[in-house]
């Protein structure tokens, strides 16, 4: 139940972007291809020399828009 209200609070922050993508094949934004081009941000601890250091990967220009609709910053 908890992913079908997650699914269902994104898909309502996501509105404009639908709403301003193409119809039926023409479409280039689905739910699976927000979700696809989120799971390409990074966030890793790497370890130079015994130190940790940790860095988030920037986000490309259409993930970032998804990320502000979803009013999440990094």
């Amino acid at each position: 139940m908890l992913a079908y209200y997650l699914q269902w609070h994104m898909k309502q922050r996501l509105k404009p972007l639908f709403e301003s993508d193409g119809k039926n094949k023409y479409r280039e934004w689905t739910f699976e291809n927000v979700m696809e081009r989120l799971k390409c941000i990074r966030r890793e601890v790497l370890n130079v020399a015994g130190i940790p250091c940790r860095t988030v990967s920037e986000p490309e220009e259409d993930q970032q828009r998804i990320l502000d609709l979803l009013g999440v910053t990094l």
